[in-house]
């Protein structure tokens, strides 16, 4: 298989993160963080030198499998059913091995049986054991539950990743994005529970073998998205009204440090959004608190703009970097504490680095939160539909 390392980095990559969060799956964030200190976990917590994965990567193998199986099969008989069937068949057989005891006996979809290391409980959803314990399978046309969890979503990256290669099937992208919505909803019934399955789907596709940036991607997928479904509502972005910057403004001034300006780096893009953090920095100012400063990475304001500001302040030296992205990842720690860094103390500034992305906030976790609320009781009106009413009603 030519995309065999492709399938590898996904299936293992999803793995190890899987592991690395497993520990702390049901813990609250004050919990992760008395446990592993201000920046919570930061490594793999072992069990006997190995760090264990959750039933998410289990799941995510036996829909590999089943993929495998039904392709397997239906070449060998030349008819088939739809390759959700046969993962719904793979899910059956996990099911047993967190129900009974190894060795299992036929009937068997998988050869994940074979391996006593399938037969370990870890922590599987209530939901999918629940479902699968039953003869009929969840579909979209008779859910079997009202679940919008996402033990749906967590599982069918393989579907994305091997149904555009193989010649078997010869599905187009709308039908592959099907089959991950099918897949989720053998135990997830709501569409909140397996749209997303779904969209990962679309994204892990085209990421895979088409040509496109990540943000490309997401935007395409979104426009498949309201083109499969009826109805899809997504909730607005953090910063959307003037009551969300007063919102994150009072939020991330909890962060400041006596006689230290704290500087928040975003990402930053060379599209017209980049004002929102031109926007933010006017807020924060606004709000009473001119010790905190804006700048981005790929964007404006830059650390050059920043530093004008920070200027300002001549009295203090000290200097707190802190992400101002969902995710403290590799823009944090290479670009934020490196090569800003770096600059800073090269301009004679003491700087520390909080190392805490935008999600570890319970605060801003809210936020989202309640626009996504919103959303399940409101939609959004396009500004071109809203003028066509608009003219409609002046004719």
């Amino acid at each position: 298989m030519k995309d065999i390392n492709r399938f590898r980095g996904c299936l293992i990559g999803g793995a190890i993160g899987d592991a690395l969060g497993y520990p702390i799956e049901f813990s609250s964030y004050e919990e992760i963080r008395k446990c592993y200190g201000e920046n919570g976990l930061t490594d793999y917590v072992l069990d006997n030198g190995i760090a264990r994965i959750s039933d998410d990567t289990q799941m995510t193998l036996f829909t590999a499998t089943g993929l495998l199986h039904g392709v397997t099969r239906s070449s060998l008989r030349g008819i088939g059913a739809a390759p959700s069937y046969y993962v719904y068949l793979s899910y059956k057989s996990w099911y047993r091995t967190q129900t009974e005891r190894y060795p299992i006996s036929e009937p068997r979809f998988s050869w994940l049986v074979d391996l006593p290391e399938m037969f370990s409980r870890r922590a599987p959803g209530n939901t999918c054991l629940t479902a699968l314990r039953g003869k009929e399978q969840g579909t979209i046309e008779k859910p079997i539950n009202d679940s919008k969890g996402c033990g749906g979503v967590m599982r069918v990256a393989p579907i994305g990743l091997y149904l555009p290669a193989t010649e078997y099937y010869c599905l187009t992208q709308d039908k592959i994005d099907m089959q991950g919505a099918e897949a989720a909803a053998s135990t997830h019934g709501h569409p909140l529970g397996y749209i997303p399955a779904a969209a990962l789907v679309h994204i892990v596709s085209l990421l895979s073998y088409q040509n496109a940036t990540i943000p490309e991607v997401v935007e395409d997928m979104q426009r498949n998205m309201k083109d499969l479904f009826k109805d899809i509502r997504l909730g607005t972005p953090l910063l959307y009204a003037p009551d969300d910057y007063r919102k994150v403004v009072s939020i991330l001034a909890e962060k400041g440090k006596e006689k230290t300006i704290t500087l928040l780096v975003g990402h930053g893009t060379y599209t017209p959004a980049t004002a929102q953090y031109a926007m933010l920095d006017y807020m924060l100012e606004a709000e009473g608190h001119p010790d905190f400063a804006v700048t981005t990475v790929e964007g404006y304001p830059t650390l050059d703009d920043a530093l004008h500001k920070i200027r300002e302040q001549k009295k203090i030296k000290q200097i707190q970097l802190l992400p101002f992205m969902f995710v403290a990842g590799d823009h944090a720690k290479n670009d934020i504490a490196g090569d800003i860094k770096t600059e800073l103390e090269s301009q004679g500034y003491q700087v520390s680095v909080l190392l805490e992305g935008l999600g570890q906030n319970p605060g801003i976790q809210d936020i989202f939160i309640e626009h996504a609320k919103f959303m399940t009781q409101h939609k959004l009106i396009d500004i071109s539909d809203k003028k066509k009413a608009y003219a409609a009603d002046k004719e």
